[in-house]
């Protein structure tokens, strides 16, 4: 029974310190809504938001802002862009057993990967690229 005891009495010890900063500021908030008749507190804000309460310091935690510019780009965008600016389609030819075409500079035909993409199709204006769900389609330019 004893043991108990001591174990609760160490593990609300250890939830107390864990949580020291939100204790402060419950107990700091409750002298400010006091009134104009409270003494002024001897809580000092410095510049980068870290309060000095006695000896103890902690900072004011900053609010989480979901905003675009935190997230950059909706999850749902798509991303096809991105991969289609890793490929430069230079030209189609055609040969007895079908076309290829030169991409980023190397010769490439159906079948072949390319930086994790397969070459699914070669027409004569364009070539499919397919990586799991993403697919790339390249068109050459007159």
């Amino acid at each position: 029974m004893n043991r108990e005891k001591i174990l609760v009495g160490l593990m609300v010890g250890v939830i107390l310190i864990y949580f020291r900063g939100f204790f402060l500021g419950l107990i700091q908030d409750s002298s400010r809504k006091s009134g104009p008749t409270a003494a002024p507190s001897s809580a000092v804000l410095t510049e980068s938001g870290a309060e000095n309460v006695g000896a103890l310091n902690y900072s004011v935690p900053q609010l989480l802002t979901i905003a675009e510019d935190s997230w950059g780009k909706d999850i749902f965008y798509d991303r096809s862009n991105i991969y289609k600016n890793k490929f430069k389609l230079t030209g189609i030819t055609r040969f007895e057993d079908g076309y290829k075409a030169i991409i980023n500079g190397d010769i490439t035909f159906e079948g072949k990967r390319l930086e994790g993409f397969m070459v699914t199709s070669i027409t004569e204006k364009r070539v499919q690229l397919k990586r799991n769900k993403h697919r790339v389609t390249l068109k050459l330019e007159k």
